[in-house]
């Protein structure tokens, strides 16, 4: 049977998430089954470029695909309906990897022939979420490429002596070193959030015994012949014996899947019922079950399914209005009803909630800094009781906040006193922002208490730690106004996030 032309969407090949190990796994493994696979992503990286020396063709402007694919198989909505408008005419399926993520929302586009669900609770998503009928999903569990994740050749320990903690976030590695630490076992952390992106975790997965992970990295461990304890930052599933697996494999060993509390207590459990045996049956079970090869084979077939149901004829008009409809929903307008952004909004709480964070400076907040503070700001040191305002105190303050800035640059304004007076005439204070020098503030007697504005370029975790260095402090005792000892610099009133024409938005 002739090979098929497949075009493949997916928002970013410039990381390491699921989708984007998914996406170039299957391209790679349509290219070796004789198919012709074609990348589309607006994010290059490290992926991209692995893809393309393996004789993949990525690109990141839709117009450079001149030839028409036989088939869209589509990953993210966004670069999902760049394709279908480029494409009008060619038959398409969508991906779903997530429950809650807004770029996983099932666009409603009559070329899209076949729903593609990951787990059993993305189905739900489909169903009871999006209005799709059941007989246009289908389920397809993450597989592993079972030749890049070869079985580890050395036997098991009778007790674990090495562990890798494989994180997307990092709220629960304390409780994972302080549990390995318990049973005397050597802990190495990894991932994005945690500084140290493993790009080849084929290489390294071998070498550990035990492995904390959830979701596609946590198959892969399990593929490579380590014991497994399924957990993330967003809970506990447990250590994954045959029976466990045959209960958490439809869900993908994700959220669903991480009932507990991640603390020591129950994790030291988990490391406890540690068994060779039990991990070498699991190992066993997802070479037999979860390979690639299995998976690709399947989307073969559905994409021919897809193909023969377009050539029964469409509506143009229909097709062409409903790709009208999705950009009217999807594209940006003004105000919080732009759907991503809120379903993005909604989910960042619920996440910061479940993980203790405070909660985030969005635009248009003023939060005044009274005796009612607010959760978010931290006043980490230098900073002294709440009396007549904050004051920093000594010649060192920090303060730590979280801001919602979609990764771009904003200006944070703050209303500021300084201490100075007739007696203490000048006072110099600089800034730094997340360890840049960033601003040097100059205060003379007589003062008046005023905005100062801060330019920020938040990492996408929007945490902003602000550092001041205060020069020559000044107790009133100092300057024989009072018997108050405090070494006093600044004092801040108010904190602002100005959104423009604020008043805060000038400095």
């Amino acid at each position: 049977m002739a090979g098929l032309r497949v075009l493949l969407t997916n928002m970013t090949l410039s990381g390491r998430t699921g989708p984007e190990i998914v996406t170039r796994d299957i391209a790679l493994r349509l290219l070796r089954g004789g198919h012709f696979p074609i990348v589309y992503t607006r994010a290059l990286g490290p992926l991209a470029d692995e893809l393309r020396s393996a004789g993949v063709p990525v690109v990141d402007e839709i117009g450079a695909i001149v030839e028409v694919p036989d088939v869209i198989h589509g990953h993210h909505n966004a670069p999902l309906a760049v394709a279908v408008a480029r494409f009008p005419d060619v038959p398409a399926l969508f991906v779903c990897h997530d429950f809650n993520a807004w770029h996983d929302s099932p666009p409603h586009l009559p070329s899209i022939r076949r729903y593609v669900a990951v787990d059993r609770g993305v189905v739900e998503r489909f169903s009871a979420e999006s209005g799709i009928a059941a007989n246009r999903v289908t389920t397809m569990l993450d597989a592993v490429d079972l030749e890049r994740y070869p079985r580890r050749l050395r036997a098991m320990p009778e007790r674990p002596i090495r562990a890798l903690a494989y994180v997307k976030h990092t709220s629960h590695v304390e409780a994972i070193a302080a549990a390995c630490a318990a049973r005397g076992i050597r802990l190495v952390v990894a991932g994005t959030a945690a500084g140290k992106q493993l790009d080849a975790p084929e290489d390294i997965l071998p070498f550990y015994d035990l492995v904390f992970a959830s979701g596609l990295g946590a198959l892969e461990a399990m593929a490579s012949g380590c014991a497994v304890i399924v957990c993330d930052a967003r809970g506990l599933a447990g250590f994954v014996t045959p029976a466990a697996f045959e209960r958490w494999r439809p869900f993908n060993f994700g959220v669903r899947t991480l009932t507990r509390r991640v603390t020591e207590r129950a994790l030291t459990a988990e490391i406890d019922a540690y068994d060779p045996a039990d991990a070498a049956a699991v190992t066993t079970i997802v070479r037999r079950s979860a390979g690639l090869d299995g998976l690709v084979l399947r989307y073969v077939a559905l994409y021919r399914e897809c193909i023969a149901e377009a050539a029964a004829g469409r509506d143009r008009g229909g097709d062409d209005l409903a790709l009208a409809y999705h950009l009217q929903t999807w594209g940006p307008r003004v105000g919080p009803g732009w759907p991503w952004m809120t379903e993005r909004a909604h989910l960042l709480s619920e996440l910061d909630v479940a993980l203790g964070r405070p909660p985030r400076l969005l635009p248009g907040d003023d939060l005044a800094l009274d005796e009612n503070l607010p959760r978010s700001v931290e006043f980490v040191r230098g900073f002294g009781p709440i009396e007549d305002g904050i004051w920093t105190e000594g010649e060192d303050a920090m303060l730590v906040m979280r801001v919602e800035a979609f990764g771009q640059p904003v200006d944070l304004t703050l209303l500021v006193e300084a201490y100075v007076r007739r007696e203490h005439p000048t006072l110099e204070v600089e800034v730094s922002v997340n360890g840049a020098a960033t601003a040097t503030w100059s205060f003379e007697h007589p003062h008046h208490v005023g905005w100062r504005k801060l330019r920020v370029e938040p990492p996408l975790s929007g945490i902003v730690v602000l550092e001041f260095a205060i020069h020559s402090p000044s107790s009133p005792r100092d300057l024989g106004l009072s018997a108050d000892t405090r070494q006093l610099g600044i004092s801040l009133k108010r904190i602002a996030f100005p959104v423009e024409g604020d008043p805060a938005a000038e400095e």
